[in-house]
């Protein structure tokens, strides 16, 4: 059986070893000194309203060339990638046969003229001797008959050697513009056919969009107008195109027009075939707006920091169109309510400021 005095020895005991406790616990930290920043109130603005449209850049002109004759490639002179410029030499193939053929009807279309330059002579000794009644009027008619065979005859050959010397000239396969070379389809000591593509060709300079219109914005397509566009590889950039060719019908299945405009840039990082997506402006909408500078994180998912009572609160949102230096913030916040102009990294979620 415990004593009074045993208690309260007990009791002593307990309180200084609380007392040491409370002496050996750390004090707690004094809070981080506020941040100095910048702050802009949330306004509302009118901002263009727009329909996205989507579609591709392709080329201005795009050329698979092909051969006009038959022979073996003697050289092939271009590589992928490579520009080239109109009249430039692409393939040059083996053409010896069609120069023989080329020299025989030469040769075959100097027979003919001097056969016609005689029956010529002939027809005229035959108007002589018609008049003078020496001959008879079809033996005459016999004669001139003769005389526009032999023309036919030299129009004929005449024929035949342009269509050899074609064949020998179509041994060079060259550039029907100026362009990029997009592919080679053929190598040295190959046999080409007439029609055989050998290499495919695209004109770069100016490019083109082109781009699908929903049935309800397609009042709003004119030509001459510009649009903004980006692309997917290079995402955050615009691009400006302006209209040039508007389609005359709609398509039926898909119930959109297509349109093709010309780009205005000449950045050697668009290339065709690259997705492309532009917004149409089909009117105006009111909305919340603030500086672009006050957007932090990536373009997918784009953050601002919101200062309540001095305490700066990351937030996501979902921006819409800019203007000027504005942007229109579709979900995330309400005019009156105010963010940090400018973020740095030293900010983060529950960080004081002034």
């Amino acid at each position: 059986m415990q004593t009074p005095g045993h208690l309260v020895s007990i009791v002593a005991l307990a309180g200084a070893v609380a007392c040491a406790r409370a002496e050996a616990a750390p004090s707690p930290a004094p809070s981080a000194e506020p941040v100095a920043v910048t702050t802009v109130e949330v306004t509302e603005q009118l901002f263009p309203k727009t329909t996205l449209l989507s579609g591709s850049v392709v080329a201005h002109q795009r050329a698979e060339v092909a051969a006009d004759t038959a022979g073996k490639v003697l050289e092939a002179r271009v590589e992928r990638g490579q520009v080239v410029k109109k009249g430039e030499l692409l393939v040059r193939l083996d053409t010896r046969d069609s120069a023989l053929g080329a020299a025989e009807a030469s040769a075959a279309l100097a027979a003919a003229r001097t056969q016609e330059q005689h029956a010529r002579l002939e027809c005229q000794r035959s108007e002589k001797l018609l008049a003078q009644r020496v001959i008879s009027r079809s033996e005459h008619d016999r004669q001139q008959a003769a005389c526009d065979a032999s023309v036919a005859s030299t129009r004929a050959a005449a024929a035949r050697a342009a269509r050899a010397g074609k064949q020998v000239s179509d041994g060079r396969i060259v550039a029907p513009f100026s362009g990029v070379v997009v592919e080679r389809s053929v190598s040295k000591g190959d046999f080409v056919a007439p029609g055989r593509p050998v290499v495919v060709l695209v004109e770069r300079d100016p490019l083109r969009v082109e781009l699908s219109v929903p049935e309800a914005a397609v009042a709003k397509v004119a030509r001459d107008r510009e649009i903004a566009f980006s692309v997917a590889p290079l995402p955050g950039q615009r691009f400006r195109a302006r209209i040039r060719y508007v389609g005359p019908v709609l398509d039926p299945r898909s119930r959109n027009l297509t349109i093709e405009a010309l780009v205005e840039s000449d950045d050697p990082r668009l290339l065709p075939g690259m997705f492309a997506t532009a917004r149409l402006p089909v009117g105006e909408v009111r909305a919340a707006a603030i500086p672009r500078s006050a957007v932090t994180g990536k373009s997918e998912s784009p953050r601002v920091f919101l200062v309540v009572d001095g305490v700066v609160h990351e937030r996501v949102v979902q921006l819409g169109e800019e203007s000027a230096d504005r942007v229109a913030v579709i979900k995330g916040l309400e005019p009156g309510e105010r963010v940090v102009a400018q973020p740095t990294g030293a900010l983060a979620d529950g960080t004081r400021v002034k």
